[in-house]
């Protein structure tokens, strides 16, 4: 099992990649602008997804964000 942080995860290609990644059996942190797109999330994925709000603009928001996550993303 993998560990993601995927931005962008409530529409286009972040959600895509995030759907991906949960329906293989991996954990996400799904971050996007918008979290309320991704609520469906939790219903389907359980605790193997994290949904956080995010403006990724933000630079201390990021840096507070990636510091405080629940897993480290595998790199």
């Amino acid at each position: 099992m993998k560990n993601w942080y995927i931005t962008g995860a409530s529409t286009g290609l972040g959600r895509e990649y995030a759907e991906a990644a949960l329906n293989r059996g991996d954990q996400v942190v799904a971050v996007s602008i918008d979290p309320e797109n991704m609520q469906d999330y939790r219903e389907r994925y359980g605790d193997r997804v994290f949904v956080q709000e995010l403006d990724v603009t933000d630079r201390e928001a990021v840096e507070r964000s990636t510091e405080a996550e629940k897993w480290k993303a595998d790199i």
